[in-house]
């Protein structure tokens, strides 16, 4: 069996070459400052999923579709979907693409708000996330993530397997189910990053 981190190294890049098969980053450049968030940035992929986060001057649905467009005509693309959350709490718009990767599916989940957006993101905790991984915390996040994919009965968000194990000292999935009925996940948790609430 490979070591858990060599397993996310190689998702991770897995997840760089869809990107670039897409050319995503580059299309959504034409419209706004396009960050690469979530389990890719911080490393510690699992899961088939990509997140990005695209802030643009001005946000416009027809920009969207015109990336969704480009996208469509690869041949591993395999579903699209668009949602207009352009009222509260998210004050964006979502945009998904589904890829097929040697017999995977892939989901990349995008998201393209005003650049003067101030709610909860995911760039905003990528330097946090990078100062506070150890190669400890980080075996650790990855193995319970790996047992919550496993487990279809823990239901448990990413977000808070991160703050179970940074900010609370959670190492084994017995821990995490103990410490999750006390910890829900709100609206304020969203926007966590590694300290916030110790």
């Amino acid at each position: 069996m490979h070591d858990i981190i060599s397993r996310a190294e190689a998702r991770k890049k897995i997840a760089e070459h869809i990107l670039l098969e897409l050319d995503l980053i580059n299309r959504w450049s034409r419209y706004g400052t396009c960050i690469l968030v979530g389990a890719v940035a911080y490393g510690l992929v699992v899961t088939a999923d990509i997140d990005m986060e695209i802030f643009c001057p001005k946000l416009k649905i027809e920009d969207g579709f015109d990336v969704l467009r480009a996208c469509a005509l690869h041949p591993n693309l395999t579903k699209t979907r668009f949602w207009n959350a352009l009222g509260p709490p998210h004050f964006g718009l979502y945009w998904q693409v589904r890829y097929a990767h040697n017999g995977e599916e892939w989901k990349i989940d995008m998201w393209s708000v005003e650049d003067t957006y101030d709610g909860p993101c995911g760039s905003r905790i990528i330097e946090a996330m990078d100062e506070a991984l150890t190669d400890e915390s980080r075996r650790a996040i990855l193995a319970l993530k790996e047992s919550v994919m496993k487990d279809p009965t823990l239901e448990c968000p990413s977000i808070q397997v991160y703050r179970a194990v940074l900010d609370h000292n959670i190492r084994t999935c017995e821990e995490l189910k103990e410490w999750l009925p006390n910890n829900p996940l709100t609206e304020v948790v969203t926007d966590w990053y590694p300290g916030k609430f110790t």
